[in-house]
C-alpha cells in the first residue's frame, strides 16, 4: 500500500469574488470525488504561514488558487510551480504571504513536500465591496480545475482519486 500522503488545497478568501476560487474548488471536488486514506482535501482560506503545518504531514501537496496578471482570459486554468504562481501575483492579495513564502519556509525548516499549483485567471481579484461568489467565466473552470487538481495527484502517484459516477 503506498504510505505516501496527498493533499490538494484549495486557498482564497470567498468574501472577495473570483479571490473564493480556491475554497470553492475543494467544495466541487468534495461533491464530485472520491478519495483513497492517502488523499486529503482541504480549504485552508486565507491561512499564510499557518499552512506551515501542512508541508510537516504531506509529502505532495496541491494548491488551487486564483491568479491575475496572466494576459488570458478569464476563466483560463494553469499548472505552475509555487515560485511561478508568486511571481504572477504582484501582491499578496488578500492572502496574508505568498504561496512562495510558504514554501520557503516549510523547506528552510526541512519539510520536505513536493508542491504544484493549479492556478485560474481572474476577472476580478479585488473588488471594491464584500461579495460571495464567482464571476460566470472563473465559475465555468472550476469543474476544469478541480480535474487538473485531481490529475496532478493522480500523476505524482495517488491512486484511486475517482470522479463521481466514473466509477468502474
Amino acid at each position: 500500500m503506498d504510505e505516501t500522503k496527498y493533499l490538494i488545497v484549495g486557498v482564497g478568501n470567498i468574501l472577495l469574488e473570483d479571490e473564493g476560487l480556491g475554497p470553492e474548488v475543494v467544495k466541487f471536488m468534495q461533491g464530485n470525488y472520491l478519495f483513497p486514506d492517502n488523499v486529503d482535501i482541504v480549504d485552508c482560506a486565507t491561512l499564510g504561514m499557518s499552512m506551515l503545518g501542512i508541508f510537516r504531514d504531506y509529502d505532495y501537496i496541491v494548491v488551487v488558487d486564483a491568479v491575475d496578471g496572466t494576459g488570458m482570459e478569464s476563466g483560463t486554468v494553469f499548472k505552475f510551480g509555487p515560485d511561478d504562481l508568486a511571481r504572477r501575483n504582484t501582491l499578496p492579495s488578500a492572502h496574508d504571504i505568498r504561496l512562495a513564502d510558504v514554501v520557503d519556509a516549510a523547506r528552510a525548516i526541512g519539510y520536505q513536500a513536493r508542491c504544484e499549483c493549479i492556478g485560474v485567471q481572474v476577472e476580478q481579484m479585488s473588488p471594491e465591496e464584500f461579495y460571495i461568489g464567482l464571476t460566470p467565466k472563473v465559475r465555468e473552470a472550476v469543474p476544469v480545475a478541480a480535474r487538473a487538481a485531481a490529475n496532478l495527484a493522480i500523476a505524482a502517484g495517488a491512486c484511486g482519486i475517482v470522479e463521481k459516477g466514473a466509477e468502474s
